[in-house]
C-alpha cells in the first residue's frame, strides 16, 4: 500500500490502483487497501462502479473476520 500512496504522489494513479490491486489479490482481508483503492477509483480515476465493487470485495471478506471493518 506504500508503494502505491508513492505512485500518487506521483502523478500515476493507475499504476497505483494496479499495485492496490494486487495486495487484494494477495490478501482480500485488506481493508485499507481496498477503502484507499475505493477512493482513488471514485475521486481520481473516475471509475465509480468499480470503487463500489471493490468496497463489495471488502465486505464479504470482512464478513469471515467482521473486525477487520472496524480497523
Amino acid at each position: 500500500a506504500l508503494h502505491a500512496r508513492l505512485l500518487q504522489e506521483m502523478g500515476s494513479d493507475a499504476q497505483a490502483a494496479t499495485a492496490l490491486e494486487k495486495v487484494l489479490e494477495l490478501e482480500p482481508g485488506r481493508v485499507e487497501a481496498a477503502a484507499e483503492l475505493a477512493e482513488l477509483l471514485q475521486s481520481r480515476l473516475r471509475q465509480p462502479l468499480q470503487a463500489g465493487h471493490v468496497l463489495d470485495r471488502a465486505v464479504e471478506a470482512a464478513g469471515r473476520a467482521p473486525a477487520a471493518l472496524l480497523a
